[in-house]
């Protein structure tokens, strides 16, 4: 990690891509110079996601996407998002994907971890919240 970067605005800036693209559930792992997530998008009405997910399951026979963000690009998305929140008396939606992982980067942050993976609850794994490998 950056030695200014905090995992708390970088996990946020992956989170806010993420509900970009309707994905709540995903494997998220920190490599040396780039995040890399997994992550399949959620079943909605749109014709747009239909479209996207019937073409990612005939390209690589799968929905998942793989993404990969390197910490410039995490930069950019950490701008772009900040130029978003700028709505002064909006409440934050605390159950999103970017405040979720905003508090996990702000654990890990508070007590000078690194992230190695993370993945969020699957049918497998219904009662895990955030699960995490760090290394201190």
């Amino acid at each position: 990690m950056a030695a200014t970067k905090s995992y708390d605005e970088d996990l946020r800036a992956i989170g806010q891509a993420l509900e970009a693209r309707n994905i709540s559930v995903f494997e998220l792992k920190r490599l040396a110079d780039r995040y890399v997530i997994e992550g399949t998008p959620q079943e909605t009405s749109s014709l747009r996601t239909k479209v996207r997910q019937w073409y990612l399951q005939l390209c690589s026979g799968s929905v998942a996407e793989l993404l990969t963000f390197s910490l410039a690009d995490v930069e950019k998305l950490s701008q772009a998002g900040r130029a978003k929140r700028s709505r002064p008396r909006h409440l934050p939606d605390f159950y999103s994907v970017s405040n979720t992982l905003r508090t996990v980067g702000a654990y890990l942050d508070a007590n000078g971890v690194e992230l190695v993976e993370g993945r969020t609850p699957t049918r497998r794994r219904p009662h895990h919240l955030f699960l995490l490998q760090s290394v201190s």
